[in-house]
């Protein structure tokens, strides 16, 4: 309370106590601290949850020194998971100038926790890979498959980076399945990703390599080659049409034709006619036509 001068005559006019600053800031640093144990990330419910962005944090601890509380002064509260708390009947307390760490430590797990996914995948992927990729191990996977392994600890390398230079030390430590890690320890099991995907993808395409020069065999021999070649390997297991639409099946028959058609069936029903057309071996136009209706897309095979 406090006593003003109005109108000659003293007021008696309402204002925030000093005791309610201290505990105001304390409630809403309750918020915060109960959710800050050692070795547990926050959860997705609070990461998501718009009264736990960390600004409300700061903006308790500005309002509070607005208040008149001091650095020195006592908080009373949820801390016990606070490195200088110390016991306080059934509660914990810290002073309002060690505040500061909830804030901070809050906002270092807020930032971990919206990067946690990549790196908690490059780390659990990269720790699982013993040894190194071999040439059997890499048989039968698609190209792309080990580009697919190192992009994912690419991404964890990024993820670490943009933590580090947003200020989030890099000793913060991070709950994996593969264990507890911190931040710079999590670089080692994504650059492994990274090499073991890198080579991995080099003997997929070493085996991709000789499957399409067995492929190719049959095309060849029917005197395919360059531009033409390359598309019927890669479409090595798809149909060819003729006009009308009809399927081809005899090599040589590709091998003559300076027209042929693909038939695309698309997600949303429709369904694309693609037609090249070649001159000899080279591929001298390509273009699509998309129908309604199956019936419809026969049309576009002219």
């Amino acid at each position: 309370m406090s006593i003003r001068w109005l109108l000659g005559m003293f007021v008696v006019v309402p204002s925030v106590s000093f005791a309610d600053a201290r505990s105001d800031v304390a409630n809403e640093l309750g918020n915060f601290a109960p959710r800050l144990k050692p070795g547990e990330a926050l959860p997705a419910s609070v990461v998501a949850e718009p009264r736990y962005a960390f600004t409300n944090c700061t903006k308790a601890i500005a309002a509070a020194k607005k208040a008149g509380v001091k650095p020195t002064d006592k908080l009373v509260g949820s801390f016990e998971y606070h490195p200088k708390a110390t016991k306080s009947g059934d509660r914990y307390e810290i002073t309002f100038g060690d505040a500061d760490w909830i804030c901070a430590e809050y906002t270092a797990r807020l930032k971990l926790e919206q990067s946690a996914g990549a790196i908690r995948e490059g780390v659990e992927a990269g720790s699982k890979e013993k040894a190194p990729p071999t040439a059997e191990s890499a048989k039968g996977y698609n190209t792309g498959a080990g580009k697919a392994t190192a992009d994912r600890g690419t991404a964890c390398l990024k993820a670490i980076d943009k933590l580090v230079k947003e200020g989030v030390p890099a000793t913060t430590k991070l709950p994996t399945t593969a264990g507890e890690t911190t931040l710079e320890d999590a670089k080692k099991p994504c650059q492994a990703l990274i090499e073991y995907g890198t080579k991995f993808e080099e003997f997929v395409a070493i085996e991709q390599k000789a499957k399409q020069a067995e492929r190719a065999k049959k095309y060849e021999a029917a005197g395919i080659k360059g531009a033409k070649l390359a598309l019927m390997v890669e479409y090595d297991n798809v149909y060819w049409r003729g006009t009308g639409c009809e399927k081809i099946d005899d090599v040589a028959v590709l091998a003559r034709a300076s027209v042929l058609f693909q038939w695309l069936e698309n997600a949303n029903g429709t369904h694309t006619i693609r037609k090249y057309v070649f001159a000899g071996n080279a591929v001298k136009g390509k273009s699509d036509r998309t129908f309604k209706t199956e019936a419809a897309a026969y049309a576009g095979c002219r």
